[in-house]
């Protein structure tokens, strides 16, 4: 068998391109254990909204930091960099390929490049100003005080927005996460662990992706709707929801009967593919990236795997 020791699989792209499917796969062919690397999919209780991977689906394949927060509390890219490097060299120890999937860049940046990030703790006064602007306004002055991290953010998202102010007024500022973003893209080596990276980012046709995007907003009615009536009844806040992204923003909105369903796939499948599209921006920045269509491409894959680990 290949020496695993120092080598780490990513697998990444835009949502809805089958990225965890292909992760069992290469896990069952290869000897991988996964690392989830998906902003929500850590919290209990997101599971429709997430698209969560279910336990049948990963075959008995063991997979990391999934279900580990509670959507009341924050969990932030420090945690997750603090963690998967934990689950990595766990791995190892076990003889096995420790497997990065998912589409939240900034997580496997943090860890891929050992990006360094400061402890900004909640300027509660700050908040509570900024509170009183819109999410417009808000963003503006993020687009001043930080273009690259305004490039990346979702700029309707108001808890988010005031988090990166947060940070951006932080006396620690000129060492944040939006220039170490910046800067070590393909050019920073890992240095806690002596291990080599592949990163394959999946991409499909645009029609494909609509497609696809339209097929989940249809197959999570109504579940959605439930489960976002569930995390209100334990106590997640409405505002806290919105925080969670495009499916519970919009899905809380028909929950409370300020869209109507119709209205509410639409408007689902504009922003997604919106969403798509900044994901793809994100990458597409790295120069390792190896992008494959997982349909026309698959031999390619696994191929490509196989060369690496040899």
């Amino acid at each position: 068998m290949n020496n695993l020791k120092n080598k780490l699989l990513v697998i990444t792209g835009p949502t809805a391109t089958g990225k965890s499917q292909l992760g069992v796969e290469l896990a069952k062919v290869f000897g991988g254990e996964i690392i989830s690397a998906d902003s929500r999919q850590i919290y209990t209780g997101l599971d429709i909204g997430s698209v969560k991977i279910t336990h049948d689906e990963m075959q008995d394949i063991p997979h990391h930091l999934i279900d580990i927060a509670n959507p009341k509390d924050i969990f932030n890219v420090s945690d997750f960099k603090k963690l998967a490097q934990e689950k990595i060299s766990e791995i190892y120890t076990r003889g096995t390929l420790p497997i990065i999937v998912g589409g939240t860049g900034m997580y496997i940046s943090a860890v891929i490049d050992d990006q360094e990030f400061p402890s900004v703790p909640p300027n509660m006064e700050l908040r509570a100003e900024l509170e009183k602007l819109s999410v417009e306004e808000l963003f503006v002055k993020l687009a001043t005080l930080d273009p690259v991290r305004a490039q990346n953010i979702d700029k309707h998202n108001k808890v988010r927005v005031i988090r990166a102010l947060e940070i951006a007024n932080h006396p620690s500022a000129s060492h944040h996460v939006g220039d170490c973003d910046n800067q070590s893209l393909g050019t920073s080596p890992y240095q806690g662990e002596d291990f080599s990276v592949l990163i394959i980012g999946l991409n499909l046709s645009k029609e494909e992706l609509i497609s696809r995007i339209e097929k989940r907003i249809h197959d999570r009615i109504p579940g959605l709707f439930d489960e976002i009536k569930k995390l209100l009844a334990d106590g997640v806040s409405p505002e806290r929801l919105n925080s969670f992204g495009l499916e519970y923003r919009y899905g809380l909105e028909y929950v409370e009967g300020k869209i109507n369903l119709d209205d509410f796939k639409k408007i689902l499948a504009t922003k997604t593919w919106q969403y798509v599209r900044r994901q793809m921006t994100w990458w597409k920045r790295d120069s390792r990236v190896v992008w494959i269509n997982p349909i026309t491409d698959n031999q390619k894959i696994l191929e490509l795997v196989q060369d690496f680990l040899n």
